[in-house]
This record gives structure tokens, C-alpha cells and sequence, in this order.
């Protein structure tokens, strides 16, 4: 798959891990074959599909984000937010 946006992944404002795991997706995404959004929930658990071309990844170990437009046909990966998640109140 190609990516689109990764320049909003290296910009990214957040700790050094939560930037390493998403300097990892950028490979996995580059290696990706996907197919469906079949493909991208099988590949990671924490994917929602926000609509019928965009999905969430939530990478919870790193309290990390990406939400991103797929078009399967071209295999394009375009990054549209990247961000923090929110932090639980006990």
C-alpha cells in the first residue's frame, strides 16, 4: 500500500514511543496487501471502521491514534489525524 500523509506522522507532538510505534505502521502499512476492511481489522484489533472508507487504528499501548481514508482499487493509505488518546479519570 502506499501512504499519503506521512508527514503528519513525523510531525507528530507526542512521547518517543508513541512515535516509534507509529514509525512501525508506516512499514506495515508500506508492506500491506490489504484487500477490505476485513484486511485492516485482521491485521490490527484496534481498527474502527468510522465510515465506509476511513478507519481508526487505536494503538493503546502507546495511548496513540491514526484515523485514515483506504482506497482499496489503488491501495492508498492517506493519514488524515494523528493524535493522543485520552487519558482515563480514576
Amino acid at each position: 500500500m502506499r501512504l499519503v500523509g506521512r508527514r503528519a506522522l513525523v510531525e507528530f507532538e507526542g512521547p518517543i514511543m508513541a512515535k516509534r510505534r507509529l514509525s512501525l505502521w508506516c512499514r506495515e502499512v508500506a508492506a500491506a496487501n490489504w484487500r477490505s476492511m476485513s484486511d485492516v481489522r485482521a491485521a490490527h484489533q484496534r481498527a474502527d471502521v468510522v465510515q465506509d472508507d476511513r478507519v481508526r487504528i487505536e494503538f493503546t499501548g502507546h495511548s496513540v491514534f491514526v484515523e485514515a481514508a483506504i482506497s482499496f482499487p489503488v491501495a492508498l493509505v492517506c493519514v488524515e489525524r494523528v493524535g493522543l488518546m485520552p487519558t482515563p479519570t480514576p
